[in-house]
């Protein structure tokens, strides 16, 4: 079965499968923000097993390479990604208190400045 483009799939059922995966993994996503050594996984039965229960088999391979690239790109790089993160929300802050764009901020400059506000 040739698989279709996942831009086209019914949203509503989309983001039920979404909320299904991603509900499993909640609790372990908000850990490895304090503590690196928390591991994620997502197997292929899993993800074909909710995109079943909504109809939605043909975008099996789509959805499993989306949240397998996103848990592969987090667990072999943790520590820079949190980092990461952190500090682009950082950008986002500092951008709207004092109304500029966020391409004018540093991501990992705005997270010490707030590091250094908080001490």
């Amino acid at each position: 079965m040739k698989a279709k483009n996942i831009s086209n799939a019914p949203a509503e059922r989309l983001v039920q499968v979404f909320k299904e995966l991603y509900s499993e993994y909640e609790k372990n996503l908000r850990n490895m923000f304090n503590d690196s050594r928390t591991e994620l996984s997502i197997s292929p039965q899993q993800v074909a097993e909710a995109l079943h229960r909504y109809g939605l088999n043909e975008y099996a391979s789509q959805v499993y390479i989306l949240f397998g690239g996103m848990y592969a790109g987090c667990a072999y790089n943790i520590k820079n990604v949190i980092q990461d993160v952190k500090g682009w929300v950082a950008a986002y802050r500092m951008a709207d208190e004092l109304n500029v764009d966020v391409s004018e901020i540093e991501p990992q400059k705005a997270l010490e400045y707030y590091k250094t506000q908080k001490s």
